[in-house]
């Protein structure tokens, strides 16, 4: 509730960002991936299927599927909790509008940003980029998945997504880390592999746990084996504490190997 002694603001970016929801929530649920679409903006991913851990997530799809059975836009209805919530921006968006005119690529890119009606396909290559995550992983289907996106001008996409992220702490964005990522060069000695990729097996298979040779059985199957958020949650420090160790050690290691120079 607002303090009664200051002015309301309309632009006040907390304004913007309920805004910004209000009007996100008004989009319909569609299949993972959607057909394709041109534009950018935010998106929510939903679950509705029988994976233990997200049993409440996925309780509150169907009951919000129930309703929506009886009253597509039903009135009041508690929206359903994300899997995990994201953004996709144009493309020139980082890159700044005041590029040098010999660099085409740059130039078309800023272009595209600035036209009402673009071209890209940023936020559906997201989607279905998350599609073939979940396609490969072998305990998870992909039908049990449905999508909420919203083309936005891109000055407004990080503070709707922020806004939607706050509101629900999806777990695939704040406990279970790594479904979102870009890894390149699998295999990588350096490369980890993320908690998603443990508990969703298939996709990254040829990046290690990055533990100690005799701590990575005990991690991975806690991590499996967790029945609750609790236990999850407990897995993963007991997972972060060692990956932790066994990289300095490593750095120890290479460090030590090093030949010493005189002085």
């Amino acid at each position: 509730m607002m303090d009664a002694a200051t002015p309301y603001n309309p632009l006040d970016k907390n304004h913007l960002a309920d805004s910004i929801a209000r009007e996100f929530f008004k989009q319909d649920l569609q299949p993972l991936p959607p057909e394709p679409f041109a534009g950018a903006g935010i998106y929510a991913i939903y679950y509705g299927g029988g994976f233990p851990l997200y049993a409440q997530i996925a309780g509150s799809l169907k009951a919000y599927q129930d309703a929506a059975k009886k009253d597509p836009k039903p009135p009041g209805v508690r929206q359903p909790r994300p899997i995990y919530i994201g953004k996709s921006e144009p493309p020139g968006s980082r890159k700044g509008l005041f590029v040098a005119a010999s660099d085409e690529a740059v130039k078309e890119e800023a272009e595209e940003l600035l036209t009402e009606k673009p071209t890209h396909r940023k936020l559906y290559s997201r989607l279905f980029k998350h599609s073939r995550s979940i396609s490969t992983a072998s305990n998870l289907q992909l039908s049990d998945f449905r999508c909420r996106y919203m083309l936005v001008d891109e000055i407004w996409v990080p503070l709707g997504e922020a806004r939607l992220v706050a509101s629900f702490k999806p777990i695939w964005n704040v406990l279970i880390e790594g479904f979102g990522s870009n890894v390149e060069g699998g295999g990588r000695k350096e490369t980890a592999r993320s908690v998603w990729d443990i508990l969703h097996p298939g996709r990254k298979e040829d990046l290690g746990i990055q533990v100690a040779s005799d701590q990575e059985a005990p991690i991975v199957e806690a991590l499996r084996q967790a029945r609750d958020l609790s236990g999850l949650a407990t897995a993963i420090a007991a997972h972060r504490d060692a990956k932790i160790k066994f990289a300095k050690a490593r750095k120890a290691a290479t460090a030590a190997a090093k030949p010493k120079t005189r002085k």
